[in-house]
């Protein structure tokens, strides 16, 4: 089965490991890999839930998730979670959707550094997360790609 085409945006050339290496962002030694993106990739407009598995953005994240870049993938998702649209009670699918990779990305990095209670706790946030969202038609292209994912990261 193949999948969406390869972003080929570049990677970080370190992995952010809370703790073991310095904060991206924060430290003077962070790789700042926001700064090494193309300008204009970062959303400035709401990305529609039918068509955020083809946003750019959203494949990169993948594609970092992939690679066990869970703080970089997370960080990446936060930025369209950010520019999602709001309904009238705050969430719409869309946010719900977002802030369940946010988590799954969050769940993975815990286990890796050896947290299975937080690493379990913010696995069931994103399932409960992406199972609200679920209530969308456009979800479902999200829900296997989010599944895809778990089953990469061997978050049971």
């Amino acid at each position: 089965m193949t999948g969406p085409p390869r972003s080929r945006l570049p990677f970080p050339p370190y992995r952010h490991r809370p703790g073991r290496t310095p904060h991206p962002e924060r430290h003077p030694d962070g790789h700042r890999f926001f700064e090494q993106l193309p300008p204009g990739l970062l959303p400035a407009d709401q990305v529609p839930l039918a068509t955020l598995p083809d946003a750019r953005l959203f494949r990169y994240g993948e594609e970092l998730f992939r690679a066990r870049y869970w703080w970089e993938a997370h960080a990446v998702w936060e930025e369209l979670w950010r520019a999602a649209p709001r309904g009238e009670g705050g969430e719409t699918p869309e946010r719900e959707a977002l802030r369940a990779f946010i988590q799954l990305a969050a769940a993975a990095l815990r286990q890796e550094l050896g947290g299975l209670r937080g690493s379990r706790k913010l696995l069931d946030a994103a399932l409960s997360g992406m199972e609200r969202a679920g209530g969308a038609r456009a979800a479902g292209a999200l829900a296997q790609r989010f599944e895809a994912l778990r089953a990469h990261a061997g978050l049971a």
